[in-house]
């Protein structure tokens, strides 16, 4: 990739300014910060960070620890993002894939193995678990792990489009891979903390006005799956 086709993409990034803040909860105390991130990320993927943030959240009040929330069913994920998370059951179900998949691996729920093998073997290992969108595995894999990635999804993808970085025709895997073309090793972070922070305030800003209203007052029924 040229120096002509690299700058736009790095003067955009650039641009952005620095997230005041953190944008998301931090892990619970004593969790796994790894599995933390991959549940966050499975959030994150097609959505805004404030739905990720407020689903994060109730998803913590709900559920005692992460094995709680694999053996749930998908109609209970479903519940707790609320009936207008986008790809509501397709995220519930891949969740659970990939929590599952997670579980079948290490026989537990954690991640800390993989700070233990290579930035290959990591990769490799998150691009190859059952159900999660390659987004997902970038993002862990570039915030977690501190690997080199730049995880681009559909939502991301429309924004650049709409700020004419990249053409219309342009998709989330082919952006994906020239925006890791874009940044040396170590840049990528700072940088898609930019582009994940403007997205969400655009977002915000072009949300339409709302009423508030009350919250329901009685509690949510959990059911859970009887699993190991």
């Amino acid at each position: 990739m040229s120096t002509t086709e690299t700058s736009p993409i790095r003067d955009y990034c650039e641009s952005l300014p620095k997230p005041e803040g953190p944008l998301f909860p931090e892990p619970r105390e004593g969790g796994d910060p790894l599995l933390h991130e991959l549940i966050l990320s499975m959030l994150v993927w097609n959505a805004t960070p404030t739905q990720a943030a407020a689903a994060m959240g109730r998803i913590a009040e709900s559920v005692v620890d992460e094995n709680e929330l694999r053996v749930c069913f998908a109609d209970d994920i479903t519940d707790l993002l609320g009936p207008r998370y986008p790809r509501l059951e397709e995220r519930a179900e891949r969740l659970l894939r990939v929590l599952n998949a997670v579980y079948a691996e290490e026989h537990g729920m954690t991640l800390e193995g993989l700070r233990d093998t290579s930035k290959r073997e990591a990769r490799v290992y998150l691009d190859t678990l059952d159900g999660i969108p390659p987004f997902v595995a970038a993002r862990v894999f570039l915030l977690g792990l501190g690997g080199h990635a730049f995880p681009i999804d559909e939502r991301i993808t429309q924004l650049l489009i709409e700020d004419e970085i990249i053409e219309a025709e342009a998709d989330a895997p082919g952006t994906m891979a020239r925006f890791e073309r874009a940044f040396r090793a170590g840049e990528a972070g700072p940088m898609y903390r930019r582009l994940e922070a403007a997205l969400n305030g655009k977002t915000a800003r072009s949300a339409p006005t709302r009423r508030k209203r009350s919250a329901p007052s009685s509690p949510k029924t959990k059911r859970s799956a009887a699993k190991p």
